[in-house]
């Protein structure tokens, strides 16, 4: 089963899907059942922030992975780093540099495995600099039936934000960023 989605939205969504070019049926993402969460830790403690996406351009194949492909943008200028006293710091120079790069972007360059434990591997642009990444993945149809009209993406990866260049506050901030990602797809 081949699955298509442009997605331009103001909800999250990240990282799946294909070039297949076969005809693709419709997806919406579902509202208020999707998120981008961001883990990091301040002063040693673990702290969640979000982010919202831009855009997403999608298709995924669940028979054959391999053919399945994912361009997705982040609202970096807009992230809520779970703190807010730590905003301005986030969005700032030292860390996401806002003001002249505004969004994050990841656009697959592979994707392997099965719907139940797939590797998402790509481009990640943070800051303007790009990088390898690879995401662990997982594609379940709603509550595990066999009900192939609504599915539930979830993706989880860890990336190092000195390697992107975001080294601000480095006394009081880890450099590993873990990236939690949950969407629910429902066709058209």
């Amino acid at each position: 089963m081949l699955i298509d989605r442009r997605l331009f939205l103001g909800a999250p969504l990240a990282f799946w899907a294909a070039r297949a070019g076969a005809r693709q049926p419709n997806w919406l993402l579902v509202p208020g059942e999707t998120e981008v969460k961001f883990t990091y830790k301040l002063n040693g403690a673990p702290v969640t922030g979000r982010m919202q996406a831009l855009s997403a351009d999608l298709e995924i194949d669940l028979n054959q992975l391999s053919h399945s492909s994912v361009e997705v943008v982040l609202d970096a200028a807009n992230a809520d780093p779970g703190m807010p006293f730590a905003k301005t710091a986030m969005l700032g120079s030292e860390v996401l540099d806002v003001a002249h790069n505004p969004t994050i972007r990841f656009v697959s360059t592979k994707v392997s495995g099965a719907p139940s434990a797939a590797d998402v591997a790509g481009q990640l642009t943070l800051r303007g600099t790009t990088r390898p990444v690879t995401f662990a993945g997982r594609v379940n149809t709603a509550a595990g039936s066999s009900d192939t009209s609504h599915l539930v993406i979830t993706l989880n990866g860890g990336i190092s934000r000195a390697k992107f260049g975001s080294t601000g506050y480095a006394d009081l901030v880890g450099d590993e960023v873990d990236f939690t990602v949950r969407a629910r797809l429902q066709r058209v």
